[in-house]
């Protein structure tokens, strides 16, 4: 698998509302949820802001980060839905285990399987920020997906400039 990170600054509702999309994840048969409950996407949304609220750190600023959004994207035809779910559920819990409310949505419509996750900036549990920096990039969510995938059998997807072919 391959992942990229994105900070959501404004329309935190809107990619909450897209990773659980019931067109794209057979009508939720492919989603998961930390930290927060159910699978309503205004409620999930609520409970984020309501925990930003809870330590102060909500902001309406758009310039500041309400959410961080990973894309998981498996190679083509190498995963079923069943098993990019695991893996994205697993990645999710050992990355953000108590701290953080989450979403993960397994999108089968189109292309190769991959995991859309969103999740809260704001920890629910201690109000800290979570940052997401190269560092944290390359040394925490990219070697977690890496290590998860290889787990399972299957490959990581280099990127272009590291594909040395």
């Amino acid at each position: 698998a391959i992942t990229k990170i994105m900070p959501i600054h404004s329309h935190l509702k809107q990619a909450i509302r897209y990773a659980l999309n019931p067109g794209k994840t057979e009508n939720g048969q492919y989603t998961y949820s930390l930290n927060c409950r159910g699978d309503d996407p205004a409620k999930i949304h609520k409970a984020m802001i309501a925990t930003q609220k809870r330590f102060g750190k909500y902001k309406t600023d758009r310039r500041d980060v309400q959410a961080h959004h990973i894309i998981q994207s498996f190679a083509p035809g190498e995963v079923t839905p069943e098993l990019a779910c695991k893996i994205a559920t697993e990645f999710v819990n050992r990355y953000l285990g108590e701290k953080y409310e989450a979403v993960v949505g397994i999108h089968t419509d189109q292309g190769p399987l991959h995991a859309h996750i969103v999740f809260n900036a704001v920890s629910c549990a201690d109000g800290k920020k979570s940052e997401s920096t190269p560092k944290e990039y390359f040394e925490k969510i990219r070697g977690l997906s890496a290590e998860l995938v290889e787990k399972y059998g299957l490959s990581v997807i280099p990127k272009p400039s590291e594909d040395t072919a």
